[in-house]
């Protein structure tokens, strides 16, 4: 996903050192490119840093400061533009603004009014220059980290020494190499300033955006970070955390999730990010007994109420953003599972609802193979009691890495409290509550003759 991220940002805007070369330049020496090769490196096992970043725009240049934490990876930071002060979150492939408190206190940061979306998206959706500079700004920040040494052969090949100079009282070399991503072939790829100290330790990064002043990322090494705070928004997926394996107690509770579920009902209200950074709301009730999920959904083209049901799923246009009762009986344009139609109109809600139909089942599920591929991504207290955030496959689901599921579970006091839906556009969320009436939840004939 960072490899296209950046690549897009290449093709969008030409990224360039550009300029003639200092009449100093050079080619570098092999222990120049060895102490080269280990930048990345040498990020990737690094405390999260802190860094100034500067990017130049036709009227005047905009600072941001903030955190990265290449481990997670994830970025952190508080910009001003045009006199608003924003708050900025990153993690590869997806960026979100959200508003300014009175002091940049990370660990205050409310998780209301946030917008998230792709990085460089495919579609530019009304994005203007600034923001696409800083895009890329933020896509190469992320390229600044390898599990493994650069090729120093191919680095001596295609660097050069630009000179010297001091950054905070630290003399340092200043190369010019391409930017480095993954993968063993370089094609294409722009170059960018390094300026690295003795012990390899990059102190500035720079690149030329068309602009008479390049954009640079200055990391402020003497700059301590509490790590602890440095927590992405639910959007981004929330604190990253570390992975356990579940246990047989929890593997036990989680598996009589779904079949604990199979005659219930609950209300539900849920966000999906949208690749504009607005935000798709709704609110819905969910009877397991005759597996249908109604719900009212409302996003930047207006109103809508939607069914749900193993057989497919139904829409009608409304006016407003709160649940019609009773279940209007016409005007439905039904879809029928595994049409042409389906594909087409199938989206993050229907894949969202569908799942939170998945979530009961006839027999619990087998805890041996929750304790084989379930994990426990993190831990945290709700009202006084402890909720874990759980990732596990269903039927149909092949098991992932921990972290990669398309799904998560905010499990608490043996109950399904929250589903999480990983989408390309952001995290989507949908929250349960129990003690909702669902009475008067009676689909038309006009719907269950169709889907069931």
């Amino acid at each position: 996903m960072l490899i296209a991220a950046f690549m897009a940002a290449a093709g969008l805007i030409f990224l360039y050192t550009g300029g003639s070369e200092d009449e100093a330049a050079r080619d570098i020496t092999t222990e120049e490119a060895q102490l080269l090769s280990q930048v990345r490196t040498n990020n990737h096992g690094s405390e999260p840093m802190a860094f100034r970043m500067k990017v130049p725009t036709p009227e005047k240049e905009i600072i941001l400061d903030g955190y990265v934490d290449w481990t997670v990876p994830f970025i952190y930071s508080r910009y001003d533009f045009d006199g608003d002060t924003r708050l900025l979150q990153a993690i590869p492939g997806l960026v979100a603004h959200g508003p300014d408190h009175e002091a940049f206190e990370r660990a205050a940061v409310s998780q209301e009014g946030w917008g998230v979306r792709p990085i460089l998206p495919g579609d530019n959706y009304g994005l203007t220059r600034t923001e696409t500079d800083l895009d890329v700004l933020i896509s190469s920040l992320f390229t600044l980290t390898a599990t493994e040494e650069d090729n120093p052969v191919f680095l001596q090949q295609e660097a050069t020494w630009q000179g010297t100079e001091a950054i905070d009282g630290v003399d340092v070399d200043v190369f010019q190499a391409p930017i480095m991503v993954e993968g063993d072939t370089q094609m294409g790829v722009p170059d960018a300033r390094y300026s690295v100290d003795g012990s390899g330790q990059l102190r500035r990064f720079e690149v030329n955006l068309g602009f008479e002043e390049n954009a640079r990322i200055d990391f402020l090494l003497e700059k301590t970070v509490d790590s602890a705070e440095l927590v992405p928004i639910d959007l981004l997926g929330g604190p990253a955390g570390e992975a356990q394996s579940m246990d047989e107690e929890l593997a036990t509770t989680v598996s009589q999730i779904r079949s604990s579920n199979r005659w219930s009902t609950a209300g539900f209200e849920f966000t999906v990010p949208q690749p504009t950074g607005e935000l798709l709301t709704g609110k819905g009730q969910i009877n397991w007994g005759n597996m249908t999920a109604y719900s009212a959904v409302s996003d930047g083209d207006g109103h809508r109420l939607e069914i749900v049901k193993p057989g497919g799923f139904t829409t009608r246009k409304h006016g407003s953003d709160s649940l019609a009762f009773p279940v209007p009986a016409s005007d439905w344009q039904t879809i029928a599972a595994g049409s042409d139609e389906a594909q087409a109109e199938f989206g993050p809600v229907e894949a969202l609802l569908y799942r939170l139909l998945d979530m009961a089942a006839d027999s619990p599920d087998d805890p041996e193979r929750l304790v084989e591929h379930g994990v426990v991504l993190r831990e945290y207290e709700q009202e006084g009691e402890p909720v874990y955030v759980v990732e596990y496959p269903i039927q149909g689901d092949e098991p992932t890495e921990p972290g990669q599921a398309a799904f998560r579970y905010h499990i608490s006091q043996n109950e399904l409290t929250v589903i999480e839906m990983n989408t390309e556009t952001g995290m989507a969320r949908l929250d349960l509550d129990r003690s909702q009436d669902v009475s008067n939840l009676n689909p038309p004939w006009e719907v269950t003759s169709v889907i069931g």
